[in-house]
């Protein structure tokens, strides 16, 4: 089927090509630089993609002869085709992409401003996804799914966050495990100044293929399953209540989570006395949490050749702590998960090789997700 696919784009892109060149066709007197004194090129050789963000490409190739290009890009991953470019050099950079999508890109080069340009180069390209949001996570801790939950539908509460894009705060959170695999996940209710309000779910750690779905402004669907032909509903998000304060929702889990076995925690945020990760049960006693997330510390920060992140466990706990770059990907694994004893810890990240930037170290221990921003100078 991707053979099918690509010869398709391949016959597509040449007919968009031809159709750009009998349009510049003319018949003018012939001169120096008219195509009859200006035959097609081969086609480019050594086609790179030299940098990716969430939304552009950039590219670059080698032609024996001739600054002037064409490049067509083609939205794979949905089939869309971009306006074609035209200029004078050896490279482009392709704007407006969607991340998370494959580009197909080809480049057509000619030796002349008015000249015929020769056969396509290919090459694909992968934009980088925008994760920040997952990234960012929540800004307090404190509140550590412990409270077990069983039953079809459940009653939650969040605070209002005093921020209304990522990194949230006022957080509530879920936890639960599925066919042995597991994902933990954050509640956040916001609210800016006009428009309507907004119910977030953000996973935060999972060791399955878990996937949420934001519908519209209040619904979050979350799906188990690597291909979108085999996915299971697990549950759904609704609000039910929006106050100045805080909002109310339902959480609904389906019939093949509940059959399957599947495990549901939870901690609340609302109706807490001292808002210091409290949780109430079903009859509303609150439930103190029995491990409190301890502050990390960074320094230095801004750093150069090296920072280093200092934090500490009471209890013995998994640790894992991820380097993530300003788009949101993986830079590198600064501590892989493993297992420590009570204490207090330093990790290093090495910024030698590092561009200048920012950076979100990603620190996991046990349920608790914290995120640190990074500046790395030259």
């Amino acid at each position: 089927m991707q053979s099918l696919t690509f010869k398709a784009l391949l016959f597509f892109a040449g007919a968009f090509f031809s159709v750009l060149s009998s349009a510049s066709a003319h018949n003018e007197p012939a001169t120096s630089n008219s195509p009859a004194n200006c035959p097609p090129p081969p086609a480019p050789t050594g086609l790179t993609v030299t940098a990716v963000t969430a939304t552009s490409i950039s590219i670059s190739w080698s032609a024996a002869s001739g600054p002037f290009f064409q490049v067509a890009a083609v939205d794979l991953t949905t089939s869309f085709t971009y306006p074609v470019m035209a200029g004078s050099s050896n490279q482009a950079n392709i704007t407006g992409l969607q991340p998370g999508h494959v580009h197909g890109i080809y480049v057509r080069v000619s030796k002349c401003a008015e000249g015929e340009f020769g056969d396509a180069s290919y090459t694909e390209g992968t934009t980088g996804i925008i994760i920040i949001d997952m990234v960012g996570g929540f800004q307090e801790g404190g509140c550590t799914p412990n409270t077990p939950f069983s039953g079809n539908q459940h009653l939650l509460c969040v605070k209002k966050s005093t921020f209304v894009t990522s990194p949230f705060n006022n957080e509530s959170k879920g936890r639960i495990t599925f066919d042995g695999t597991g994902c933990t996940f954050g509640f956040a209710y916001t609210e800016q100044a006009g428009a309507v309000p907004k119910l977030t779910v953000v996973p935060l750690t999972m060791t399955g293929p878990f996937n949420f779905q934001q519908v519209g402004t209040g619904m979050v669907k979350c799906t188990y399953g690597s291909s979108p032909l085999q996915q299971i509903e697990l549950f759904n998000v609704s609000p039910q209540e929006m106050t100045a304060t805080d909002a109310k929702a339902f959480i609904k889990f389906s019939e093949a989570f509940s059959m399957a076995g599947g495990h549901y925690a939870y901690c609340t945020r609302c109706g807490e006395g001292d808002g210091k990760g409290r949780s109430s049960d079903e009859d509303g006693t609150a439930v103190a949490l029995t491990n409190e997330e301890s502050p990390i510390l960074v320094s230095p920060n801004p750093f150069t050749e090296y920072t280093r992140i200092q934090y500490s466990v009471a209890v013995p706990t998994l640790v894992n702590i991820q380097l993530y770059d300003a788009i949101g990907r993986l830079v590198h694994t600064v501590q892989p998960n493993t297992l420590v004893e009570a204490g207090e810890y330093t990790a290093t990240v090495q910024g030698s090789s590092l561009p200048k930037g920012s950076y979100f170290a990603v620190v996991q221990k046990g349920d608790q997700h914290q995120v640190i921003s990074l500046v790395k100078q030259e």
